[in-house]
């Protein structure tokens, strides 16, 4: 299991993009399948930072990464309450755009890309788990 820990603040993402990108890449995901992946940790990480933390640079929030046969796991581990992303209702785009709905696409995007999403609450922290069943290509190692 690869972990993460970033600080709360949008100058941080840059390098858990990197280290998502440095872990897909060792676990042979398919560069398309990474990308797309990528764009769901960094959402979700941005979410975080902003709303939970507002940018405070001092937070810290924990990432995890594992991979278990096809079966691909992130973990984002945090304090307090959580955004209720698992009871979220998917919308399609052109709704959204009809209705002039500000916000939410990265979260529509987040339930697009993976296969399935979770939250999982305890008393003053909560993991986001998003899962993915990903093909995989043949390494050198």
């Amino acid at each position: 299991m690869a972990h993460y820990r970033a600080t709360c603040s949008l100058k941080c993402l840059a390098g858990i993009r990197e280290f998502v990108r440095e872990e897909l890449s060792k676990l042979g995901i398919q560069e398309e399948m990474a990308n797309q992946l990528v764009l769901v940790v960094d959402e979700a990480c941005t979410n975080s930072i902003l709303h939970q933390h507002r940018n405070d640079g001092i937070s810290q929030f924990d990432l995890y990464i594992r991979m278990s046969g096809a079966k691909l796991m992130f973990e984002i581990h945090d304090k307090g309450e959580p955004f209720p992303i698992d009871e979220y209702k998917p919308k399609e785009l052109n709704d959204i755009v009809a209705m002039r709905i500000h916000g939410g696409l990265g979260i529509n995007l987040i339930h697009k890309i993976m296969d399935k999403v979770e939250v999982d609450r305890k008393k003053g922290h909560f993991a986001y788990r998003f899962i993915k069943i990903v093909p995989r290509v043949a390494t050198n190692e």
